[in-house]
């Protein structure tokens, strides 16, 4: 009898564990990157397609997909409105905060080898995880967990940077086109694009200039190019889907520069338990104030250490209509917003976070002066499906120009580096240990690489879709209404709710966010049972019942 109830309860147990393990292989195979890191380190073969890989739009993701193709491809093209970087140029989030998720240095470091000896050259830093981030009503800091170190500083350092690096690896099989993309021309079977026109920005408006191309990466960013390119350059091709909603989120960013003197008092205000404490040098983001559900506020509050001696605000969120004026009031609405959140009981712990600023603004005398914002709307998030209609064998999209997110958890940089990433493997995969040279990319090219990628990028739009939804200002999609997501807005919060008291949980968490794990990690059994029970007996204390 004894065996029988032994048997009857470790089987079901090995068959829920085996069973398990297979749908955790899966997802780890399918949306993340994590079998494809050790491809970036492996050189492909000598034999390279011929012809021209033509890159619409550099900018990150473009100098990033540089590097992927010029191991694959004779020459690599970039055709670029801005040939120099500015803060305020066609990239409009260069001037604006930034985090870099840990996953974004474990491909960077694959991509160059020298990454970490450059990195100290350009002001960006490689440091250990922020650990300060007040969400919702929960306080994710000072947990002793252990996580992966990630890069920081701003994001027009991390572009000098990594265009840079491009360009000293690429070498003399990169050109660099200051120009338009305007045409796409399909081979003579609607296969493949042959050849790309754009317009020199130095040249008279109608003189249009023509390239073959062996490839046309599009990078052009929330331009999407190849969505208009592509339908009109055959019938065979599109037209494409393209999923999209409005979360009405503005951010704002300004920067001041702090004297050594301000240096020492900002990194001496650190609260002692902090990692950084003494050590302006060390800081990156020092902490951010978001909500998580529209009852608890709509407000974005965050600074980081830039450019070794400066100092950059965050404000942003959903649907804010007028900015803080000066450091003083910043505070002040900074501190309202957490006060919404956290009892009083909590504000000993965290009033450290706003009188760092404080003490930054009197150093530099700059407490109630007008702050000048540098504004970025966000009036769209959208998603383009290439994966399921008619494509030309040789066309790719990389970053925004795929998908378009609101990177409240820092996923930008890191949505194109996985790009990036999934495009090397299946060149990889494909060509790269072929000695046959090829006159062109292997058949159902584009496919595999948009059917990989889909994945990966789908799951992150509607993660942060079921988030947005949860403000009422958010336009959702057409078909879709406010509701949607409402399940996965309740078990969140339960989830951060218990991260608290969980280091182990909040590291899953973590990696998730960081893409260092799949989404089905927070949806283990016990997760879900040891957060909802965390809800019942310890639920958010600001939360009204």
């Amino acid at each position: 009898m004894t065996t029988a109830v032994f048997w009857a309860i470790i089987v079901p147990y090995l068959v829920y564990r085996a069973a398990w393990m297979v749908l955790r292989s899966y997802f780890v195979n399918t949306t993340t990157v994590l079998n494809d890191l050790e491809l970036l380190r492996k050189t492909p073969s000598a034999q390279k397609v011929p012809g021209t890989a033509v890159i619409a739009g550099g900018s990150l993701a473009g100098y990033i997909s540089a590097r992927i193709l010029v191991d694959y491809f004779e020459k690599i093209v970039i055709i670029e409105p801005e040939v120099d970087i500015t803060l305020h140029g066609r990239a409009s989030q260069r001037a604006h905060f930034h985090g870099f998720l840990s996953t974004s240095l474990i491909i960077l470091r694959g991509l160059f080898s020298n990454f970490d000896e450059e990195a100290a050259k350009h002001e960006v830093y490689l440091l250990p995880p922020f650990r300060h981030w007040w969400m919702g009503n929960s306080y994710l800091g000072d947990l002793e967990a252990k996580r992966l170190h990630h890069v920081a500083g701003s994001r027009f350092s991390m572009e000098n940077l990594c265009r840079h690096l491009s360009i000293a690896y690429c070498g003399e099989n990169l050109q660099v086109i200051q120009g338009v993309v305007i045409d796409a021309e399909a081979s003579s079977d609607e296969k493949t694009v042959c050849s790309v026109s754009f317009r020199r920005t130095s040249d008279d408006p109608q003189t249009i200039s023509t390239i073959p191309c062996a490839l046309l990466a599009d990078c052009s960013g929330s331009s999407s190019i190849g969505m208009k390119l592509l339908p009109a350059a055959s019938g065979a091709w599109g037209p494409f889907k393209r999923a999209s909603y409005n979360p009405k989120a503005k951010y704002y960013s300004t920067t001041f520069r702090l004297s050594p003197e301000t240096q020492e008092s900002v990194s001496r205000s650190l609260p002692k338990r902090h990692p950084d404490f003494g050590e302006w040098e060390h800081c990156g983001i020092v902490g951010l104030v978001s909500p998580m559900i529209e009852k608890v506020g709509r407000e974005l509050f965050g600074y980081q250490r830039i450019d070794g001696d400066r100092l950059l605000l965050l404000y942003g969120g959903w649907d804010v209509e007028t900015c803080p004026r000066t450091i003083a009031q910043y505070v002040e609405l900074a501190w309202q917003s957490y006060a919404k959140a956290f009892p009083k009981e909590c504000h000993s712990r965290d009033e450290w976070f706003f009188n760092t600023l404080q003490v930054a603004g009197k150093g530099e005398n700059l407490l109630d002066e007008p702050l000048k914002w540098d504004h970025y709307n966000l009036n769209s998030c959208s998603w383009n499906d290439y994966a399921l209609k008619s494509i030309p064998n040789n066309f790719i999209a990389v970053g925004d120009s795929l998908m378009r997110v609101n990177p409240f958890f820092g996923q930008g940089v890191t949505k194109l580096l996985c790009n990036a990433t999934i495009l090397n493997s299946t060149l990889y995969k494909m060509l790269g240990k072929s000695t046959v040279p090829r006159a062109e990319l292997p058949s159902g090219f584009s496919h595999t690489y948009f059917k990989r990628v889909l994945p990966i990028d789908k799951g992150m739009f509607d993660t942060t879709r079921m988030l947005d939804y949860g403000y009422k200002t958010t336009v959702p999609s057409a078909g879709d209404t406010l509701e949607f997501g409402a399940g996965f807005r309740k078990y969140w919060a339960a989830l951060v709710n218990f991260v608290v008291h969980d280091a182990k949980a909040f590291v899953i968490l973590d990696d998730v966010l960081c893409g260092y794990r799949p989404a089905i990690d927070l949806m283990s059994p016990s997760l879900i049972l040891k957060s909802l029970f965390w809800m019942w007996w310890s639920p958010p204390k600001s939360v009204e019942e």
